[in-house]
């Protein structure tokens, strides 16, 4: 199989290549064909039999494994092959579930518009597999079901993919983007969007949700502080800035550290130490659960638990207090505290002057006293 990247006719003149230009092709050309002919290669370049095969070895040196020599040296018909990658994987149950569950927990990300679909990447690697395990793949991710309810739209919204796009390109080639960004509090307020020059430093993914940490270079930034959290469907417009030099991310970042403290994905203000006290109902499903990196159990006499946690924000843990009911307690922060209990009274109201809902829509609540489900919706 002859490879021939510049085609040469009567007449013209040999062209010489650099050791980096023969290696390169080389790969591209096993890559692409599996296996070739070295003579045919040493005609193409116009170099020497000898040349190519210290070209081959220093191919087989960074790639090892990877490229084999299935003839002589020292005669002209040495040929070479790129075992496929299937040759070499074994591929284990639990790598077969990786690929199951990544088809679904990235689905949220697919689209038409957007720069790279993931179905089509993980295909590549099913196809790599030997038969036998992509059959068992394939049959795998019909029994894999991933639910995440709650999640996010990106799938039917080609603008904000577009705008997915262009942060992860300031994200990967550390390039400014201009940004125009509307909060749902500034909207509901009939403000206008902000318009800024910011640099992406990281990407988080949160319930379905896509979340860039930015440092802001301008713009109308107003008090806002100097690094901040852009949603990506906040975003109305994004461009990257072609004119512009590269920045360098800055060395006192680092994406883990700074949501350490997070419950959730917010964590703009300082940690503050928050006890929730958990009924002896609930304690199990809440202690067999990763909460907070700061996490601490503390088991009660009557068969409950106390959690303790350092948290930036506590908004968020305020979502997940209510959703226990009255299986959890908030011991602190009293603001915390307070802040639940007008939660729940507000919700008590709002049930309290509904009083067609038994003639209407089912049972009443006092006929519903007796039922309790858990966390997982088992039944305890």
């Amino acid at each position: 199989m002859r490879t021939s990247p510049l085609p040469k006719g009567p007449g013209r003149p040999a062209k010489t290549y650099s050791q980096a230009h023969r290696l390169i092709a080389l790969y591209d050309a096993l890559h692409k064909n599996g296996r070739l002919r070295l003579q045919d290669v040493a005609d193409d370049y116009h170099v020497s039999l000898r040349t190519l095969q210290r070209d081959l070895a220093l191919l087989q040196e960074v790639l090892p494994g990877l490229v084999r020599d299935e003839g002589s040296k020292t005669g002209g018909s040495v040929e070479y092959s790129l075992p496929h990658a299937a040759d070499r994987w074994k591929v284990q149950r639990e790598q077969l579930l990786a690929l199951a569950v990544g088809a679904s927990m990235t689905a949220f990300l697919s689209g038409p518009h957007f720069v790279t679909t993931v179905r089509p990447l993980l295909d590549q690697l099913a196809d790599a597999l030997p038969p036998m395990q992509r059959q068992r793949l394939t049959q795998l991710e019909q029994k894999v079901v991933v639910l995440e309810p709650g999640r996010k739209r990106y799938h039917d919204q080609p603008d904000v993919q577009v705008r997915l796009g262009v942060l992860l390109d300031g994200l990967l080639r550390e390039m400014p983007v201009d940004v125009s960004y509307l909060s749902h509090v500034k909207r509901q307020r009939g403000g206008q969007a902000r318009r800024l020059r910011v640099h992406p430093l990281c990407l988080a993914i949160h319930r379905g949700g896509v979340y860039f940490v930015v440092d802001i270079a301008s713009g109308d930034a107003g008090r806002l502080p100097p690094r901040i959290l852009l949603a990506l469907d906040r975003l109305e417009a994004a461009e990257l800035v072609q004119d512009q030099q590269p920045f360098r991310s800055p060395s006192d970042f680092d994406a883990r550290t700074w949501f350490r403290s997070a419950f959730g994905i917010v964590c703009d203000r300082a940690a503050a130490r928050v006890v929730l006290r958990v009924d002896k109902q609930w304690a199990p499903y809440v202690a067999e659960r990763s909460w907070h990196a700061t996490e601490r159990f503390e088991p009660l006499p009557d068969g409950g638990l106390l959690l303790t946690m350092d948290v930036g924000d506590w908004t968020e843990v305020v979502d997940t207090v209510l959703a226990m009911g009255e299986h959890i307690e908030v011991l602190e922060p009293p603001e915390m505290r307070n802040h639940v209990r007008e939660r729940l009274i507000a919700a008590v109201n709002r049930y309290a002057h509904d009083a067609t809902y038994s003639d209407v829509a089912g049972p009443t609540l006092e006929s519903d006293r007796g039922t309790t489900t858990s966390p997982a919706g088992e039944t305890p």
